[in-house]
C-alpha cells in the first residue's frame, strides 16, 4: 500500500532449504542458493525496525504458523529511523541489529527464508520521515545507504544464502533514474566485498513501476527484480487513510470498466473519437458528465440515437468565476483550466445509444458519467480510472438491469487486462534479461468487499503461478493480512487469540 512496506528468510540446513526452495538453474547455468519463483509468504512486522504503527508480528508464532501452512517466505520492513539511535543517522540501534538476529534465528529455525527490506531512506520516502530528511543530499543519503549494508553484510556474511536476502530500498519514486541505478550498483559493490551470493532484491523506481533493464549492466547473477502489484489502484486502495482522494473512491467492483477520462477534438485526428453509452435509455432518464480539465478550445455535443441532447462550445480564459483553476500553459500559448463542474440534461425519448464527443477543439478530460435510468432500481456512476494521454475509451454497455455489460464493453478490466497492462512488462524483462522476479508486495485493503477482494487476488496469484513469480502478501497481521485485518463483511476464526481469515488464506494456499 504506497506508504510503508516488505519482502524474506528460510532454510534451518541447507539440505532442508533446498528441499524447500529448490535450486533455480538460470541459462547461463548459474545456480542460485534459492529458487526465487517458489517463494510464497508474507510481510512481517517488528515494532522496533519499524515503529509503533505496525501489528508486530514477527514473532515466534507467526513462524511456526507459516511452517504448518507451507510458506516459506518473509519480508522484514526496516525504517531507517529505527536502525539508528540519533536523527544525524551516525550511530547503530544496538536494540534494531539484535531484533534482526533474533527474526534471522527464527526464519532459521522454522525453514522461512528472510528478506531484510530497508523501507525508507532520507530523500526518498520523504513523506514518510521527518522534515528534516527532506534536505539531505544526494551524496549524504548514499552515504547512509551504504553504511546500512555495510553494516548489515558484515554482520550477516556467515548466514547462508539459502537463509538470508537483502531488498536494497522499498518503493523509491524521488530519484532520477540514472541516480538511483547509480547508487544501487554502489550499495550493491558494498555488499559483494564480504558477501558474494546474497540475493539482492531490487525494486523499480517510481513505486515499483519502471522496469529494470539497466540490472544487466551489473553483471551480477545474484539478483531479483522486486515489483509490487496493487491494480487496479482504485480497488485495492479504496478508502486508505494514506491515499489522498482514496475517501472518494468509487465502490470497488471487480471486473469492471478502464474509463479513460480523456476526449480529443480535430487538434488530435488520431485520437479522436465519440465515447459510446450503450443501454436501454428510458424516456426520464438523466446523463450528468463531470467536466474535469478543458484545454485552449472545444466544442462538446452529445447525441442519442434518437436525439440531440447537448452542445456547447467551451473557450478557456483568464476569468477566475468561470474556472476552478486558471492554467496559463507557457509552452503552447494557451489555458488549460480546470473547470469542475455538472452538466446535465434529459432524454425525452427512449434510447439505446448515447454518443459524447468533440466535434472540433483540443481536449477535455470527463472524471465521472452518473447516469439515473428510471428502469433501473438505482443510479449507476462511472469514475475515471485512468488519464492516460493517447488513450481513449470507444464503448461502455449496461444491461437491462443497470450493471456493466463487459462483453460489449472496452478496456475491461479483468485478468487478461491486469496481464497485458501490469504483468506482462515483467514477463517480458524476465525473459530478455533471465532476472528473476518476485512479487514483494500486492494486497487489497479492508474497506473494499471481501469477495471483490478475493477475486482480485486469485487473478494475480493464479498469474504469478503461470509466469513463476513468486510473492509475499503486504500483510500478514493488519488491514491487508490473513489476521487481525479489521474486515467487517468476515467471519474469522480464532486462532491462538489472534482473528484468521481462513477464506484468504485458503486461496493462498491454493498457489
Amino acid at each position: 500500500m504506497k506508504t510503508w512496506k516488505v519482502l524474506i528468510l528460510a532454510g534451518a540446513l541447507f539440505a532442508l532449504s533446498l528441499s524447500l526452495v529448490g535450486c533455480n538453474v538460470r541459462e547461463d547455468t548459474q545456480i542460485l542458493p534459492i529458487d526465487p519463483s517458489k517463494l510464497r509468504g508474507f510481510n512481517l512486522q517488528s515494532n522496533i525496525l519499524t515503529g509503533d504503527w505496525v501489528n508486530g508480528d514477527a514473532e515466534e508464532w507467526a513462524f511456526e504458523f507459516m511452517k504448518k501452512e507451507g510458506f516459506i517466505f518473509a519480508r522484514i520492513p526496516m525504517e531507517v529511523q529505527s536502525l539508528y539511535s540519533n536523527e544525524k543517522y551516525t550511530k547503530w540501534n544496538n536494540a534494531a541489529l539484535l531484533e534482526i538476529d533474533r527474526i534471522i534465528a527464527l526464519g532459521q529455525k522454522y525453514g522461512i527464508h528472510i528478506l531484510l527490506d530497508l523501507h525508507t531512506l532520507p530523500g526518498i520516502r520523504p513523506s514518510e520521515l521527518p522534515d528534516s530528511d527532506n534536505n539531505f543530499t544526494s551524496e549524504l543519503r548514499l552515504s547512509i545507504w551504504k553504511d546500512i549494508f555495510e553494516v548489515l553484510s558484515l554482520r550477516y556474511k556467515d548466514i547462508p544464502s539459502t537463509d538470508l536476502s537483502y531488498n536494497l530500498i522499498n518503493e523509491p519514486y524521488h530519484l532520477d533514474k540514472q541516480e538511483y541505478f547509480s547508487a544501487i550498483s554502489q550499495v550493491r559493490d558494498v555488499i559483494r566485498k564480504v558477501d558474494k551470493t546474497k540475493l539482492l532484491f531490487i525494486d523499480p523506481n517510481h513505486w515499483t513501476e519502471q522496469t529494470l533493464s539497466e540490472l544487466v549492466k551489473l553483471d551480477d547473477p545474484y539478483l531479483v527484480a522486486s515489483p509490487h502489484f496493487y491494480q487496479p489502484f482504485l480497488v485495492t486502495h479504496y478508502k486508505a487513510e494514506w491515499v489522498e482522494g482514496a475517501d472518494a473512491y468509487p465502490t470497488p467492483a471487480y471486473p469492471s470498466i478502464d474509463f479513460n477520462g480523456y476526449l480529443y477534438g480535430d487538434t488530435h485526428p488520431e485520437l479522436k473519437q465519440p465515447l459510446q453509452l450503450k443501454g436501454s435509455f428510458s424516456k426520464g432518464t438523466i446523463l450528468k458528465l463531470r467536466i474535469d480539465d478543458i484545454s485552449d478550445y472545444v466544442d462538446l455535443k452529445i447525441d442519442t440515437d434518437k436525439e440531440s441532447l447537448y452542445h456547447h462550445s467551451f473557450q478557456t480564459n483568464n476569468d477566475p468565476s468561470i474556472w476552478k483553476v486558471v492554467d496559463f500553459n507557457e509552452e503552447w500559448q494557451i489555458y488549460q483550466n480546470k473547470y469542475d463542474k455538472d452538466i446535465e440534461m434529459v432524454l425525452s425519448e427512449e434510447a439505446h445509444e448515447i454518443n459524447i464527443q468533440l466535434l472540433t477543439g483540443d481536449w477535455l478530460t470527463l472524471s465521472a458519467i452518473t447516469i439515473e435510468n428510471p428502469k433501473w432500481q438505482k443510479s449507476f456512476k462511472v469514475v475515471a480510472t485512468s488519464f492516460d494521454w493517447g488513450q481513449s475509451t470507444a464503448t461502455i454497455s449496461f444491461t437491462d438491469l443497470g450493471t456493466l455489460d463487459f462483453e460489449a464493453s472496452d478496456r475491461v478490466i479483468n485478468k487478461a487486462y491486469l496481464y497485458e497492462h501490469y504483468f506482462k512488462q515483467w514477463v517480458d524483462f524476465k525473459q530478455s534479461t533471465k532476472i528473476p522476479v518476485v512479487a514483494c508486495e500486492f494486497g487489497v485493503y479492508n474497506k473494499t468487499d471481501h469477495n471483490i477482494s478475493l477475486k482480485v487476488l486469485e487473478d494475480d496469484l493464479s498469474l504469478f503461478k503461470e509466469n513463476n513469480i513468486g510473492f509475499a502478501l503486504w500483510n500478514f497481521s493488519g488491514e491487508f493480512g490473513i489476521f487481525d485485518s479489521g474486515r467487517e463483511d468476515v467471519d474469522y476464526e480464532n486462532y491462538n487469540g489472534h482473528l484468521l481469515d481462513r477464506s484468504l488464506l485458503a486461496l493462498l494456499k491454493k498457489y
